[in-house]
């Protein structure tokens, strides 16, 4: 038979069981509650990056379709390609010959760094056999 003072003591141990879950329960919430905002906070920034990765999509999708309708303009007159082609052709002609001149001047311009009777080129006659070795 459970005395008096048992069933006391029993009843007091269990309502500190319960206050030491309540309180564990109580800080339990209170990290959730924190985990929560801060999961929040990661949400509102990942979709702020979203709609600032869609915005550039939205423009790049624009460039292209703006690409896309000048080329097929394009396409649809071939003489505006060939003249495209030509004038490419000039730019190129253009460079190389300011090239040219860059590298060796007008033509027919001497060298001011060569002597005057200096001959440029190469003779035939400047070229001589190497000497042949003896191999062991």
């Amino acid at each position: 038979m459970l005395s008096c003072c048992h069933i006391f003591l029993q009843g007091s141990l269990q309502g500190l069981d319960v206050e030491e879950r309540l309180l564990r329960l109580e800080t339990d919430k209170d990290s959730l509650h924190i985990q929560v905002s801060v999961l929040s906070d990661q949400i509102d920034v990942q979709t702020s990056k979203i709609h600032d990765l869609e915005r550039v999509l939205d423009d790049k999708k624009n460039v292209l379709e703006s690409t896309q309708d000048t080329l097929s303009r394009v396409l649809e007159k071939p003489f505006l390609l060939e003249i495209l082609h030509f004038f490419c052709l000039l730019v190129i002609l253009n460079f190389s010959s300011s090239f040219f001149f860059y590298c060796f001047g007008p033509v027919g311009t001497p060298d001011p760094f060569l002597p005057r009777n200096a001959k440029i080129g190469i003779d035939d006659r400047d070229f001589k056999p190497a000497p042949e070795t003896s191999r062991p």
